[in-house]
């Protein structure tokens, strides 16, 4: 049975498991010295607020996982993230050229071999692009404004390499943690599929399930989805855990 228990211990041990990354990577691309998810969600939700160079590199780095090793997706976004803070504080049309010509160089020149000229490069500048002729430059605000989930899946849609089956999904996921909003997840995980099966609710469209657990408990769904995905994950990668 799916509780409020069940789904609190899951959603804890999620953010736990990606503590080593906070502590490794983004904690000092925040500039802050916190060490765990749970310590760093009210960091991250000022600084994508407050900060549209933050907001900006956060949405890159979360969409950058894609197709390839998580190592070298993390290498990319990490990267990636730090041109992006690089920036000056105030939008510039001009800086942000400079910085795309700076990593197309790195890339041509052999530099920076784990950049993809299409799918990371290509994804930034059509973002800086869009940012250039919106009136609001910072990208969080701008995706909490969205007034429907409909229209929001087809604002992200429009970023290339950005997939409503997987990217834009991942990033929301992320997205609605630190910004405690409830959307209705539209890319359903396997691990979500087999833990919604091993508590008998195979019988349903997962995300219509998703939703009515969300309802009963009073919970945002993306906490119930991400629990859901951690119990079956961690069932699956026992000997991840038996290593360490």
């Amino acid at each position: 049975m799916i509780t409020a228990e069940y789904v609190e211990k899951y959603v804890a041990l999620w953010e736990a498991r990606h503590d080593s990354w906070v502590s490794q990577y983004l904690a000092s691309l925040l500039g802050t010295d916190k060490k765990t998810m749970s310590e760093i969600r009210p960091i991250l939700k000022k600084k994508t607020l407050t900060d549209w160079r933050v907001a900006l590199a956060f949405f890159i780095d979360r969409t950058t996982y894609q197709s390839r090793k998580d190592i070298i997706n993390l290498r990319t976004a990490t990267y990636l993230f730090k041109k992006i803070i690089s920036l000056p504080e105030e939008f510039s049309v001009e800086e942000n050229e400079k910085l795309l010509q700076e990593i197309k160089k790195e890339k041509a020149t052999g530099r920076v071999t784990h950049i993809r000229e299409r799918a990371d490069i290509e994804r930034l500048e059509a973002v800086l692009k869009y940012l250039q002729f919106s009136k609001e430059k910072n990208f969080t605000k701008i995706i909490l404004s969205i007034p429907s989930e409909k229209e929001l899946w087809k604002f992200l849609d429009q970023f290339p390499f950005v997939s409503k089956n997987k990217t834009a999904p991942f990033y929301m996921k992320f997205i609605s943690w630190a910004h405690d909003i409830n959307i209705e997840p539209i890319a359903i995980d396997r691990h979500v599929i087999n833990s919604l099966a091993s508590n008998g609710l195979s019988n349903k469209s997962s995300s219509k399930a998703i939703m009515e657990i969300a309802n009963q408990l009073n919970m945002p769904a993306v906490k119930v989805e991400t629990a859901l995905y951690e119990d079956s994950w961690r069932k699956s990668n026992n000997d991840f855990f038996k290593c360490r």
